[in-house]
C-alpha cells in the first residue's frame, strides 16, 4: 500500500512538472512569435516607400525642365494644371501606362503658368509633344487618359505652345498689334506718300527749257564771237 501511495505521489509530481514545463514552453513560443512579428514590422518600415513618378513643376522649373518651347530632346509631357487638389491617384496610375512624363502644376502657387495656360477654376490637362500642345478635355480616368496619350488619332491636331511672359514676348506682341492696326492703311497712304516724294524731288531737279531753240542759241553765240574778234 505504501508503494502505491509513493507511486501516486510520483505520478502527481510528474504531471505537475509536465504542466509547468508545458506552460513555460507555450510562453516561450508566444514570446518568439511576438518577436518575429515585431521583426517583420521593422522590415516593412525599413523598405523604401514607393515614390510617385509624377513630377511637380513650378514657374521657375517649368521651361528648363520641359523645354516645350525650345524643342530640346526632353521627351513628351502630360501636365495637369490644378487650381486646387490634383487627381494624384489617377496621375500616378497614368504614369505607369505611358512613356510620357506626367507632371502637375499648382496653379494657385504658380500664377505665371496659370496665366500663360489660361487656368481659371478647373483642372486642365495638356499634352506637349514636338513643340506642339494638345488639349485633353475628356474624363479624368486612367483608361481615358491612357487612350488619349497612346493614340495619335485620338489626340487630333496640335496647336502652338503659348510662350512665357518676358521682354521679347512683349515686343513681339506690340509689333503684331502695331501692324494689325496700320496694315490696312499701307496701301492707301503708302502710294500717296511716294507720289508726294516724287513731286518734291522733281521740283528741285533742273530741267531744259523746251521752248528754247538750240539753233538760236548757236547763232547768238556766233555773233558774240564776231563782236569779240572786231
Amino acid at each position: 500500500r505504501r508503494a502505491m501511495v509513493a507511486a501516486a505521489r510520483v505520478l502527481v509530481l510528474m504531471l505537475a512538472a509536465s504542466t509547468v514545463y508545458a506552460d513555460d514552453v507555450m510562453a516561450e513560443m508566444r514570446e518568439e512569435a511576438a518577436a518575429a512579428a515585431a521583426a517583420d514590422e521593422e522590415d516593412v518600415d525599413d523598405e523604401p516607400a514607393v515614390t510617385s513618378k509624377v513630377v511637380a513643376l513650378t514657374d521657375l522649373s517649368f521651361e528648363p525642365t520641359t523645354s516645350v518651347n525650345t524643342g530640346a530632346p526632353r521627351g513628351d509631357w502630360f501636365i495637369a494644371f490644378c487650381p486646387g487638389a490634383c487627381p494624384t491617384e489617377v496621375l500616378d496610375a497614368v504614369s505607369l501606362t505611358t512613356e510620357a512624363t506626367v507632371a502637375t502644376v499648382d496653379a494657385e502657387e504658380n500664377l505665371a503658368l496659370a496665366q500663360r495656360f489660361s487656368v481659371v477654376d478647373e483642372t486642365i490637362f495638356r499634352f506637349f509633344s514636338g513643340r506642339f500642345m494638345y488639349v485633353y478635355d475628356g474624363d479624368a480616368t486612367v483608361d481615358a487618359i491612357a487612350a488619349f496619350l497612346n493614340d495619335d488619332e485620338e489626340r487630333g491636331d496640335g496647336i502652338k505652345v503659348p510662350r512665357k511672359d518676358g521682354p521679347l514676348k512683349n515686343v513681339h506682341e506690340a509689333l503684331g498689334n502695331f501692324f494689325d492696326v496700320v496694315d490696312h492703311r499701307i496701301l492707301t497712304t503708302g502710294l500717296g506718300f511716294l507720289s508726294v516724294l516724287l513731286i518734291v524731288i522733281g521740283a528741285f531737279t533742273p530741267h531744259d527749257d523746251p521752248k528754247k531753240d538750240p539753233a538760236a542759241d548757236s547763232e547768238t553765240s556766233d555773233d558774240d564771237d564776231k563782236q569779240k574778234a572786231d
